[in-house]
């Protein structure tokens, strides 16, 4: 049975969350650099939560305070944050299907559309 046929059933209410910037919220557990142009730097000083160094050769640093979209971790870092969130609600994650999460009256699917 799907999860929509499980709520529809038990007469349950169906809603759904757009979580925007889902991936910006998972919180950084290890220092994350990036090198950088000085245009970009520019743009990133006004934009992202950042701390800058510069090299001596002239290349620019830049220290993450979050992650960003397209890091590799981005995605995993989310997920645990999401994890633990659901798990402190008492939802339990399904061993089969890794994007849903259950209790006796609640069902969450998670959906990620990182367009």
């Amino acid at each position: 049975m799907t999860a929509l046929t499980i709520a529809t059933k038990r007469m349950w209410n169906i809603s759904t969350i757009d979580v925007t910037g889902a991936y910006l919220h998972a919180i950084l557990d290890h220092d994350v650099y990036l090198k950088i142009s000085k245009n970009i730097s520019e743009i990133m000083a006004a934009n992202i939560p950042c701390q800058e160094y510069i090299n001596d050769d002239g290349t620019i640093i830049v220290k993450l305070e979050k992650w960003l979209y397209g890091l590799k971790e981005s995605e995993r870092r989310w997920y645990i944050l999401l994890t633990k969130i659901l798990n402190e609600a008492r939802l339990t994650r399904s061993s089969y299907v890794p994007c849903l999460f259950y209790s006796p009256t609640c069902i969450a699917c998670i959906y990620v559309d990182d367009i």
